[in-house]
């Protein structure tokens, strides 16, 4: 049985790709390594934030943008217990690097607020 893969000079002598692809384009290898820097970034903010679900850091884009802040903000304040101020730094902060265009501020305090309410609403 023949063998469908070739050697590639990609990164190194041992990588493996389909037949008729032995060198990547100048173009293609620079997108592939920028994804690749991306992932490993967002590997090493996981290990240095043990206590925060790597959920919350997932990319969001826009039309679920609202949504899954909301179910953030909902984990922050019902599992982790931050008071409303730390929730809604936090959020920002997760805004940030995670949606795709990130939401306004004022976006980002009317979800805080809302699941704060309706947190201790519950709770009493």
């Amino acid at each position: 049985m023949a063998e469908n893969n070739a050697r590639s000079f990609y990164e190194c002598q041992d990588t493996m790709t389909p037949v008729g692809i032995t060198v990547l384009p100048d173009g293609l290898r620079e997108l592939i390594r920028a994804a690749e820097r991306r992932k490993m970034t967002a590997a090493k903010d996981f290990s240095i934030r043990p206590s925060v679900k790597a959920e919350l850091y997932t990319p969001v884009t826009e039309g679920g943008r609202n949504n899954a802040l909301t179910k953030r903000a909902g984990y922050l304040i019902g599992q982790k217990r931050l008071n409303e101020t730390d929730t809604f730094q936090a959020l920002l902060d997760i805004n940030q690097r995670c949606c795709i265009p990130p939401l306004g501020a004022c976006d980002v305090r009317n979800v805080v607020r809302s699941i704060f309410n309706r947190h201790h609403r519950h709770e009493n």
